[in-house]
């Protein structure tokens, strides 16, 4: 029943302007699930610019008739808080990238070169333990 009545509205009014508006509902998910499939900065990126087309032309049938005269702010609201969350998405994404640091080839080395050291002492620190252990026997 909610499809119908949905249907109806993007295809305007019953039906009496034609199922281009009801196309471009269609169409519109069919062109936003591949990007899921992108790295994620181009994913958002993409997904932003789609949604900014879909308010410029939801913007223009409501300006036209073709559907509600309420409808062209209701979807320059929703747009606004998906165009502010994807922002803050990438935003928040590219501060997260900045404070991971990546160590250099020269630490992984110093590193490796530390702990070579501290396993010879360990073993010495073990073998002179043992020959402590055979004096006092």
């Amino acid at each position: 029943m909610m499809a119908g009545i949905k249907s109806e509205a993007w295809a305007g009014y019953g039906g009496k302007l034609g199922y281009k508006r009801y196309a471009a509902g269609v169409i519109a998910p069919a062109v936003a699930w591949p990007t899921l499939m992108f790295p994620v900065e181009y994913a958002l990126i993409s997904q932003f610019l789609a949604f900014t087309f879909l308010y410029y032309n939801d913007a223009r049938a409501a300006a036209a008739g073709r559907a509600p005269a309420w409808y062209g702010m209701y979807r320059f609201v929703l747009t606004f808080i998906v165009g502010a969350s994807i922002v803050a998405s990438l935003i928040g994404r590219e501060q997260i990238a900045n404070t991971a640091t990546e160590h250099s080839f020269k630490d992984k080395i110093n590193a490796l070169l530390f702990l070579q050291k501290k396993e010879k002492e360990e073993a010495e620190a073990r073998r002179k333990a043992e020959l402590g252990e055979e004096d006092s026997e």
